[in-house]
């Protein structure tokens, strides 16, 4: 049997009770409350939208479509729908109305955007008695790209090298403080020399014309097996590291400005008790940044925080594993760039291994196809450059061994870890065959003209340093014909000599009329010139001619 009980909680009671085989039975007590009935009615019209918003993003005058369901209910007519808002006329729909008697439709939203920005317009749905539904639109648009990011060779502008012509600031032999490094600031390329318990040299080139206008200050620098090896840039401000033996004093120094002497930013007696140094890498900036080293071998990497423009003194240190047991990125006493990336992977460009990505842990992820480095996995240096709508990674390598270093460039718009292959090695001949026992390369890019030219700059320890630049406004930045050691550069601002002395300097239009001209100096601001293609012509004081295209 059972029973069910209904009550007000105060007056009134009522119970319904039933046995198997006997029957069922009613009873109350007291008073029931007054109620005022309520009569069933059959529901009413409605409408519904599966989405009470819609985002869409795309490039101006490239159109997007999302699509939103719209349903119906006990409808007494048919849907129609209708656009309205600012920028109503931006957004179109795939059908203004719905039948009754279909009841739903999917209905396509298409933003056609004809100018960059931020777009909107709402999205109304009506039928006959029911209450109206909303659906907010939202757009937003790019820039449409107004210059070809597809990159499939570059220009080489300068090559200073075991395979080319040394600039007078650039030694290479291995016998003196030869080249280890560089770095790029402002216009600026840094090139730090130093050797095994030699005095260090940071070497400040024009970037564009490879032609040297300074030095850095090394005073104050002090003892270590290497005093400087990596060198780089965060928040303006350059900073080098010292190669430094197990628990002896390692450092890292910073620069105000160029004509400044160095501080020391970080100094590390022990340095978990490892040989660091050869390699700085850097994340963030003075304010909240990252300088990150490596210990000989790669297992490890070791990263001191700065906060408000100090560094800490004692490093985070991050094991690096790979199935289980100790990463094993090869020797060269710390040679190894690192980018952290912003979800808190990093990639690690190591000498004995391609560039390969870890986790926060230290865990191993995935690494880069061997053939995006020519099947050479020496290389210690590694950017990923987004460019245009493209996205490329430029990561050192060699053409034998550790001899003939260069770079190469694959397009990884699609992922680092699905490329295959890369679009070229340059420079195509190396940059010298003396073996980088070191292991130590760097590379350094920029971008310039509103981000629609690419300069990439890489090194070898003992073996050079080059140039490139793409500019996809379809004409090389730079397209020229050297006399002797002349050679003619152009940073979108100016048209500068290397490796002479200029007596003059002339521009002419396409027509071959002067447009600029110059004595006895081996600069020529060109910004005042209307954009086009101009031909340079300059002549050294030995009467060597040199000419050149560019395209302002």
């Amino acid at each position: 049997g059972d029973v069910a009980i209904n009550t007000d909680g105060n007056n009134y009671i009522e119970a319904w009770v039933c046995s198997t085989n006997q029957g069922m039975a009613y009873f109350t007590y007291g008073t029931p409350p007054t109620q005022s009935p309520s009569p069933i009615l059959p529901a009413g019209p409605s409408i519904q939208a599966s989405n009470k918003s819609i985002e869409l993003t795309t490039t101006a005058y490239t159109p997007v479509s999302k699509t939103v369901k719209i349903t119906g209910n006990y409808l007494e007519g048919d849907i129609n729908l209708a656009l309205s808002g600012a920028n109503a006329d931006l957004f179109s729909l795939s059908s203004t109305s719905i039948a009754q008697s279909a009841g739903s439709a999917d209905i396509t939203v298409t933003y056609s955007p004809t100018a960059a920005g931020s777009h909107s317009a709402t999205l109304t749905a009506t039928s006959a008695n029911a209450t109206a539904v909303t659906v907010s639109l939202t757009g937003t648009a790019t820039a449409k790209m107004d210059f070809d990011d597809n990159i499939t060779e570059m220009t080489e502008v300068w090559n200073f090298s075991g395979n080319a012509s040394l600039g007078s600031w650039l030694d290479i032999s291995g016998t003196g403080d030869y080249l280890r490094t560089i770095a790029f600031k402002d216009g600026k390329i840094y090139a730090l020399h130093c050797k095994t318990g030699g005095t260090p040299a940071i070497k400040i080139i024009d970037a564009y014309t490879g032609a040297q206008t300074g030095s850095l200050s090394v005073n104050g620098i002090q003892n270590a097996l290497f005093k400087l090896s990596g060198i780089a840039v965060i928040g303006g401000k350059i900073v080098a590291s010292s190669i430094s033996s197990a628990n002896t004093n390692f450092y890292i120094y910073i620069w105000d400005n160029d004509s400044s002497d160095p501080r020391v930013l970080v100094t590390d007696s022990t340095h978990d008790g490892e040989v660091v140094g050869a390699q700085l890498s850097v994340s963030g900036d003075l304010n909240n940044g990252r300088l990150w080293i490596n210990n000989d071998g790669t297992s490890k990497l070791l990263y001191y925080t700065v906060t408000d423009g100090t560094a800490s003194q004692t490093p985070t240190v991050i094991n690096l594993t790979k199935s289980g047991a100790a990463f094993a990125g090869g020797n060269g006493r710390g040679s190894a760039e690192v980018i952290y990336n912003s979800d808190g992977t990093i990639w690690l460009a190591p000498k004995d291994a391609v560039p390969t990505l870890f986790d926060a842990s230290g865990a191993y992820k995935s690494s880069v196809n061997s053939g995006v480095v020519s099947g050479n996995q020496y290389g210690t240096a590694m950017k990923i450059i987004p460019f245009g709508e493209k996205k490329y990674l430029a990561a050192t390598a060699y053409k034998s061994g550790t001899n003939n270093g260069g770079f190469t460039l694959t397009n990884v718009t699609d992922g680092v870890e699905s490329a295959s292959s890369n679009l070229f090695f340059y420079p195509q001949a190396g940059l010298g065959a003396t073996s980088n026992d070191q292991r130590i390369t760097s590379l350094c890019y920029a971008t310039r003209n509103d981000g629609h030219v690419l300069d990439i700059w890489v090194s070898a320890a003992k073996q050079g340093v080059a140039y490139y630049t793409y500019n996809g406004e379809g004409q090389s930045a730079v397209e020229a014909i050297s006399a002797g050691a002349m050679r003619i550069g152009y940073n979108g601002r100016e048209v500068s000599v290397a490796g002479a002395d200029a007596a003059r300097i002339s521009v002419y239009s396409t027509s071959g009329a002067m447009v600029a001209d110059v004595r006895g100096e081996n600069t020529l601001n060109v910004s005042l010139l209307a954009r086009g293609v101009y031909i340079v012509r300059a002549t050294d004081r030995n009467g060597n001619v040199a000419t050149s295209k560019i395209l302002r």
